[in-house]
């Protein structure tokens, strides 16, 4: 795997190709395993969690209709 130290969320997606993916889940809400894709992304389930919450409790500032 790449080394992914470093990069942001959509860098690390966009380098394993799963930016779809995690779209897709957090347009029908799935936030356990949107969770779970940002772990294969490297992050910790601390920062994982915090990044879907963020996204679900503040849609529009990243870019996702509510």
């Amino acid at each position: 795997m790449n080394n992914l130290e470093g990069m942001t969320v959509n860098e690390r997606l966009y380098t394993l190709n799963l930016m779809d993916d995690f779209d897709s889940l957090i347009g029908s809400g799935q936030r356990e395993v949107a969770i779970q894709l940002l772990e294969k992304a490297q992050f910790s389930i601390n920062q994982a969690t915090e990044t879907v919450d963020a996204i679900f409790n503040d849609p529009k500032m990243y870019g996702y209709q509510s």
